[in-house]
């Protein structure tokens, strides 16, 4: 198996379309756009972390936000097409606000920090680690508010049309996936793996910082899907229409292969 590393879905749904993926992990929101946008890509395995990695953080200094009532007129960094945006949009919908309350800062997950550090940007939607790292360098910042609907913790593996329909392909993703039900449930036992390893060793958190990180995602968990998904997935898409990034409306459960339930609860017991 080879491995193709991307700046977030949207890049990676490009490569799915000039063919040269199989699978590959995305979130909640480039799962709605590749549905819009007809390619032939379904989640055939779903999990979902017991908190959210994402929050609403200001820039350094600004203390007058306090919720997502208070971002209406305000300045927000994010990366549509994300996870980002999808937390934005369902925090927005929290408090009675749309896209057009706001003035939207449209760049790469990876640079949101620094469009707050430079003022380009009053608050900015984040993830761990990142969020602990600009945390840790920009004391006067704070957390706002976090994201609680399940579309900001679930991750999906997605196949091709293509890969599913080849048999040897369908059965290396099922192979795959029983793999990495596997990998999961380990690191679920040997939580200081990714602490030290990613949080401290890739990103620079503090030992502090990293296991309050940890628990604050907390475990990750496999479902059946659509499962617990269907609902809030079409919330989501809903609410992608009502901002005009997607042309039509879509029904989700076309975006669920439940070809794999049956492996994935016998791995996840086993």
């Amino acid at each position: 198996m080879q491995y193709s590393e991307f700046v977030g879905g949207p890049a990676m749904l490009q490569d799915f379309e000039g063919g040269g993926l199989d699978v590959g992990f995305i979130q909640s929101t480039p799962l709605i756009f590749a549905q819009a946008a007809g390619q032939p890509i379904t989640a055939v395995a779903g999990w979902a972390s017991a908190g959210s990695a994402y929050a609403l953080v200001s820039a350094p200094g600004v203390r007058s936000i306090r919720s997502w009532a208070d971002l209406k007129g305000k300045r927000v960094a994010y990366q549509q097409g994300t996870a980002l945006e999808s937390a934005l949009l369902e925090g927005l919908e929290s408090a009675g606000l749309d896209l057009s309350d706001i003035t939207t800062v449209n760049v790469p997950a990876t640079q949101i920090a620094a469009a707050l550090q430079g003022g380009s940007a009053d608050v900015g939607i984040e993830v761990e680690p990142l969020l602990s790292a600009y945390l840790q360098a920009n004391p006067s910042a704070h957390v706002i508010a976090h994201p609680a609907a399940i579309t900001e913790k679930a991750g999906f593996l997605i196949a091709a049309s293509s890969a599913l329909s080849t048999a040897s392909r369908s059965s290396a993703i099922a192979d795959y996936i029983t793999r990495l039900i596997k990998a999961y449930a380990y690191l679920k036992t040997h939580p200081k793996l990714i602490i030290h390893t990613v949080y401290e060793g890739q990103y620079g958190v503090t030992p502090v910082r990293a296991a309050a990180i940890s628990a604050a995602v907390g475990p990750t968990s496999f479902f059946e899907l659509p499962g617990a998904m269907l609902a809030p997935q079409q919330n989501l898409a809903n609410l992608y229409l009502a901002s005009g990034s997607i042309p039509s409306k879509i029904v989700v459960g076309k975006e669920f292969n439940p070809r794999f339930n049956s492996l994935v609860s016998s791995a996840q017991g086993s």
